[in-house]
C-alpha cells in the first residue's frame, strides 16, 4: 500500500517526457522510486515486492491521486493508466548500491532549515549550486557557501546549520 509520501516523491521525475520513464513514478509494490537523472528518492511501501515496476508519469498521478496523510492506496486503485513499460527503468538497486566502500559520516539536520538556506543561497549561481562543506566529527555545525561571480559583481554568502543532537 501507498500513501501521501509515496507520491510525493514525483516532484523530483523529470519534468518532460523525452526519456518518458525519468518523467514517471516507479511502483515496485515494497517502495516507489522517482530521479530525474541528478537526483533520486526511494520511498518503502507496505506491499509485495515487484522486480519490474509499474510507471505512473508523476503529473497524471498527481492530478489522480489526492491524499491525506494516512490514506492508503493499492496500486489497483490508481485510475491513470500505467506510462511506459517499467523493464525500461534504469536499474536503481545498482544505483543505490554502488557507494558501498564509500565511508560516510551521519548529521541529522532539520531539513526545513536546511531548505531555507539553500533556497537563499541559490540566487547567487547561475546554476543554483551551493557547496556543502560536512565535517567528520559528529555534532559541528554543517557550512553552506555559494557565490557570484559575475563580471563587475562579486557576492559571497556563508551559512551554517548546526546538526541535531538526537
Amino acid at each position: 500500500m501507498y500513501n501521501k509520501n509515496n507520491f510525493a516523491i514525483g516532484k523530483i521525475a523529470h519534468k518532460n517526457r523525452i526519456k518518458p520513464e525519468l518523467a514517471c513514478v516507479a511502483l515496485y509494490g515494497d517502495r516507489t522510486i522517482a530521479t530525474d537523472s541528478f537526483r533520486l528518492i526511494e520511498m518503502s511501501a507496505t506491499g509485495k515486492k515487484q522486480e519490474v515496476p509499474t510507471l505512473y508519469f508523476a503529473d497524471d498521478i498527481k492530478k489522480e491521486v489526492k491524499l491525506k496523510k494516512t490514506d492508503r492506496i493499492d496500486g489497483k486503485d490508481i485510475k491513470v493508466k500505467p506510462a511506459v513499460s517499467g523493464d525500461k527503468y534504469p536499474n536503481i538497486d545498482m544505483i543505490l548500491n554502488e557507494d558501498k566502500d564509500v565511508e560516510y559520516i551521519e548529521h541529522k539536520v532539520n531539513a526545513r532549515f536546511l531548505a531555507e538556506i539553500c533556497d537563499i543561497l541559490k540566487n547567487l549561481d547561475p546554476f543554483e549550486a551551493v557547496t556543502l562543506r560536512i565535517p567528520t566529527t559528529k555534532y559541528k555545525p554543517l557550512f553552506i557557501t555559494a557565490q557570484c561571480e559575475e563580471p563587475g559583481k562579486v557576492q559571497t554568502a556563508k551559512a551554517l546549520l548546526m546538526p541535531m543532537n538526537r
